[in-house]
């Protein structure tokens, strides 16, 4: 299948999702943001979150399974505890490996309002190998329906290993709801930079991404996703497409 061919069924995907739309209240009964937009950086306090993301790429895919909980406002913890190889695309189906293992971590905000900033720690456990820990500082800017994220990240791979490497992660994301329910934004940043081979080593990937969500009463609230990445503009043989689902419930 053709990266043209992939697009166009991401992209008629987003547009069914967009004509089905249904015009919502600014927030669920929960109290949490419907548009994407103007979602905090942190959950809130008792709502957890459940979410599959499906990615294929040219030779590989992954299924990754992880919930979070927020502890209270400003703190929310969570958990990859399915990160699966399906084998569709020519691999072996399988738990872990290839930097996509089960992974636990937590996110404190110390400031909120229209600009945000937290800290967030993240421990990896390999299925093979050496553990991995990641440090960030992710940030938030929200004005109207636009909304301007960032994070610099340190992570030390091969913690408890002989051979320990640090990289530099740099996300960087701009979105935009074109309605109270339909999110789109576009990705890039820094990934993959070892500090001891900056130029070398790091990806500048981009990336297209839409978000429609479904909100309903009582009901959980649900983020249906579809996306387009490059993770590496030098390499734009490579490109990867991903669908996924968030499931929202106040306990």
């Amino acid at each position: 299948m053709s990266i043209r061919n992939l697009g166009q069924i991401v992209l008629t995907a987003v547009i069914a999702f967009g004509f089905a739309g249904t015009t919502f209240a600014d927030d669920h009964e929960g109290g949490y943001p419907i548009s994407v937009s103007d979602r905090p950086l942190t959950l809130d306090a008792g709502q957890m979150n459940a979410a599959a993301g499906l990615q294929i790429q040219e030779n590989s895919d992954a299924l990754n399974i992880s919930v979070g909980y927020g502890v209270m406002e400003n703190l929310t913890v969570n958990a990859k505890i399915a990160p699966l190889s399906l084998g569709l695309m020519g691999g072996e189906f399988g738990y872990g490996g290839e930097e996509n293992d089960p992974s636990l971590g937590a996110t404190y905000r110390f400031v909120d309002g229209d600009f945000e900033v937290a800290g967030n720690l993240t421990l990896d456990f390999p299925v093979e190998g050496n553990m991995n820990l990641a440090v960030g500082v992710p940030v938030a800017y929200h004005m109207d329906a636009l909304r301007i994220g960032a994070s610099v990240g340190v992570k030390l791979n091969g913690l408890d290993g002989d051979a320990m490497k640090t990289t530099i992660e740099v996300p960087v994301s701009i979105g935009y709801n074109v309605t109270g329910d339909m999110h789109v934004a576009v990705t890039t940043g820094l990934t993959k930079a070892a500090l001891d081979d900056f130029g070398g080593s790091m990806a500048i990937p981009v990336g297209l991404g839409f978000v429609y969500t479904i909100a309903d009463g009582d009901a959980p609230m649900v983020d249906i996703g579809a996306g387009f990445n490059i993770p590496n503009i030098d390499k734009t043989d490579v490109w990867a497409v991903g669908l996924s689902g968030n499931f929202h419930l106040w306990l």
